[in-house]
């Protein structure tokens, strides 16, 4: 539970790695700056590309990135 909350670099990068173990496509955090910006960082596991998603329309939002790869 501690690194749930502990979301250091060292923490991110450790997870970011662990999502490429898995082969997984894509990657979302919602740290505290993006609470307060109502959003959700996505990343492309693959091109390493990163979108900034609205929380309000993140499904709508989500499928349209899903749609390009």
């Amino acid at each position: 539970m501690e690194d749930e909350l502990n979301f250091s670099n060292e923490k991110r990068i450790k997870y970011c790695g662990e999502f490429n173990k898995i082969n997984s496509s894509f990657s979302c955090i919602i740290g505290e700056n993006e609470l307060k910006n109502n959003e959700v960082s996505v990343k492309n596991m693959f091109t390493k590309e990163i979108f900034n998603v609205s929380l309000n329309n993140f499904e709508e939002e989500f499928i349209n990135i899903f749609r390009k790869i």
